[in-house]
């Protein structure tokens, strides 16, 4: 399978820090078999021939509002069998090489990967707290523009049909809160204002450009283990049933905060767990979790995280799921589980297990801090 890696940029090689556009081109060119870079023709710094020097394939283009021009060029340059589109302030995780983009692009019952995004402070902290975690982008997606449905807002991403996978332990930082100081980003809120509906994408830009002004975490980057993506397992060294393990988890949550929570579904079943597929075929799982007793309120109607991958008999996989902390403060028991159609899978007939946690919930401070 070939890879294309798209990205767009504006004024890319002096809007950022120096050097930055060219480490993100050069980790682009060791990846991609080709690489593509659309530069908006109101530039008017060095950026196109800066490009040039890691690529043949540069291209201006006339940017609009909506930024969907900018999505259906990929489509119309691109010539892999799979496409990864990233922005010019991103920058992927080192756990992303390209043997993992072979395995990714090999699983043929994928159409398109959800790749989720860590929204750095620095160099070494990203935002730990919702809205700026639990996002995620269709980033990686088979080359076939008929299975592509554009956007129609600003904010708003290409839909596609057919089976998504959602990936954990492989980000995309995203640099733009660590480079770019609040001026900026509020210059870049002006220029969105016109465009942009916030009833029709449900997304609070202000809210989510001007972090500063509203309760926030941080957490250091810890690239803790090599994520599983749908792969076998050790059959006999694994009990019979589905299985849930927790990987990775706050120690402490601050009351009523949203995080991320990084799990395992081992399958060592006889079935196959099948996610959604997207206009095709209506999925009945989802990952979700309870909080033992004492918090009732929670467990009336938690996060509900899709299913993140096709998970077949003796095959295993990782995901993020969000979890909201309780209300009330104190040393509360998490449990993270599979839901399918209102019944826990830990409890089903042939075996398996959700693994619990003991996390502290603290009262939430004001005000917000960078630790």
């Amino acid at each position: 399978m070939n890879l294309s890696i798209f990205t767009a940029t504006r004024n890319g090689s002096t809007r950022n820090p120096p050097g930055t556009f060219e480490q993100l081109l050069q980790k682009f060119q060791e990846l991609a078999d080709e690489l593509i870079v659309l530069v908006d023709d109101t530039s008017t710094d060095d950026t196109f021939d800066v490009a040039k020097k890691f690529t043949k394939n540069v291209y201006s283009f006339a940017h609009d509002p909506l930024f969907i021009e900018m999505q259906r060029q990929a489509f119309y340059r691109c010539s892999g069998d799979w496409i990864f589109a990233a922005d010019d302030d991103d920058k992927l995780s080192s756990r992303w090489t390209r043997p993992v983009f072979d395995t990714l692009m090999n699983m043929r019952s994928v159409t398109h990967y959800w790749v989720p995004s860590r929204y750095l402070v620095s160099d070494e902290l990203y935002l730990a707290t919702a809205p700026y975690i639990g996002h995620f982008s269709a980033q990686l997606y088979r080359n076939i523009e008929s299975i592509a449905v554009l956007p129609q807002n600003l904010h708003q991403q290409m839909a596609f049909a057919g089976e998504p996978a959602y990936l954990a332990g492989l980000y995309s930082d995203a640099m733009n809160f660590a480079w770019h100081d609040r001026e900026s980003r509020e210059a870049k809120l002006r220029s969105y204002d016109e465009a942009y509906d916030e009833a029709e994408t449900g997304f609070d830009q202000h809210r989510f450009y001007r972090y500063e002004d509203y309760y926030f975490e941080t957490r250091p980057i810890q690239e803790t283990h090599a994520p599983a993506l749908m792969e076998p397992i050790a059959e006999k060294a694994t009990p019979p049933g589905i299985h849930v393990r927790i990987l990775d988890a706050p120690e402490a949550m601050t009351a009523g905060q949203t995080y991320w929570v990084t799990v395992r579904i081992v399958n060592n079943s006889h079935r196959a767990l099948l996610p959604q597929s997207e206009f095709i075929r209506w999925g009945a799982l989802a990952v979700s979790y309870r909080w033992a007793p004492g918090s009732q309120k929670q467990n009336e109607s938690p996060v509900r995280t899709p299913f993140p991958a096709r998970v077949l008999p003796a095959h295993q996989h990782d995901a993020l799921v969000r979890v909201k902390a309780p209300d009330d403060p104190g040393e509360h028991e998490l449990r993270i589980d599979i839901l399918e159609e209102g019944s826990w899978l830990s409890g089903a007939a042939d075996g398996g297990s959700c693994e619990m946690r003991a996390i502290d919930v603290r009262p939430l401070v004001w005000p917000p801090h960078i630790d």
